[in-house]
């Protein structure tokens, strides 16, 4: 992928998780981009038993590179290399997704 690619996730919050799902724009410049054609998942849900757990869970970096990973067929090191890559949650307008915020 091209250098200084915008990726962003969508994030919505549900009461007992969270829905991301790659960004129109951002999952088409991925399908253009990529040479593989194998379908990749439109979305992928997260949930927990406790708002402490999903908290402590989707805090963790490691978990959101993961979800990156699942999203778009990259590795990290391909997703560090194409750009930014922002988590947002359009319908509580958070730039950057905090899980602490829900």
């Amino acid at each position: 992928m091209e250098s200084a690619t915008k990726m962003t996730i969508y994030v919505g919050t549900q009461a007992t998780g969270c829905t991301f799902e790659l960004e129109p724009r951002s999952r088409k410049l991925l399908g253009d981009r990529r040479a593989d054609d194998a379908p990749l998942p439109r979305s992928v849900y997260i949930s927990c038993d406790t708002r402490q757990d999903f908290v402590s869970i989707l805090g963790k970096e490691e978990l959101r590179w993961t979800i990156a990973e699942i999203l778009t067929g990259l590795g990290r090191e391909e997703l560090e290399q194409s750009g930014t890559l922002e988590f947002l949650d359009p319908k509580r307008e958070l730039a950057h997704f905090d899980p602490a915020a829900m």
